[in-house]
């Protein structure tokens, strides 16, 4: 677990310089094999190995800082509403059922992010990876394409520790996201900086597309419904 905590942080502070070794690792065990075609047997000159970090490793420390957040969100919710309560028994407030309702759904919500955040991660990283072996195959990086996608998203995982700063964490997550996305895709993929601003906007343009397709479908039921309103 110890080895598990420092390799994921070693990529928080530095993942430009995790994303190059990952690559000079592999340009180095290439540089071997040839080596060995050969019969030449000296490896003495080579760097130590990075290993980062798998899935599901990358996954359970994320996970835990969902946790965190969520914890967050509970202590806050039980804070204002004792708060509240406070202010009621002194007769400043007066506390609304429906309030309370709005409390409760609210930390059934927060409960249920944390149980799903597996399933999430997961269909996130897949999306993702789908995305970037795409463009991979496209600008003709398809050297160990596999291993590379999956390195560069699932190391991007690391910026959920942004998770730990209370209200404005999953806005800095979002953009420390993008920012890891690219240090994989320049480091390790080698993709030049317009390369990898396309395959990081491209999920943004099917987004776009998807909610003009839904509007386009929308005005078209609209003027099933009510001809009369676009005559």
């Amino acid at each position: 677990m110890n080895e598990i905590l420092k390799n994921f942080f070693i990529t928080f502070f530095h993942p430009f310089k995790v994303h190059k070794t990952f690559h000079e690792n592999r340009m180095n065990r290439s540089d071997v094999h040839n080596r060995l075609l050969t019969l030449v047997s000296d490896q003495s000159d080579l760097t130590p190995e990075f290993q980062g970090l798998q899935f599901t490793e990358v996954l359970c420390v994320s996970w835990l800082m969902a946790c965190i957040k969520a914890i967050y969100g509970i202590v806050a919710l039980y804070t204002g509403l004792a708060g509240a309560q406070y202010l009621s028994e002194s007769g400043n407030i007066a506390i609304m059922g429906s309030d309370l309702t709005k409390y409760q759904w609210t930390i059934i919500t927060l409960i249920l992010n944390v149980v799903l955040f597996p399933l999430f991660i997961l269909i996130y990283t897949r999306f993702w990876i789908a995305i970037v072996k795409f463009f991979g195959n496209i600008f003709n990086k398809t050297y160990q394409l596999d291993a590379i996608a999956s390195e560069t998203v699932n190391h991007a995982l690391v910026s959920y520790t942004f998770y730990l700063i209370p209200i404005f964490g999953p806005i800095i997550q979002a953009i420390a996201f993008i920012i890891y996305l690219y240090a994989g895709l320049k480091n390790n993929l080698q993709l030049s900086l317009l390369q990898s601003i396309v395959v990081i906007i491209t999920p943004l343009f099917i987004v776009f597309l998807l909610l003009t397709l839904m509007t386009v479908m929308f005005v078209m039921m609209l003027m099933a419904a009510f001809p009369t309103l676009f005559s």
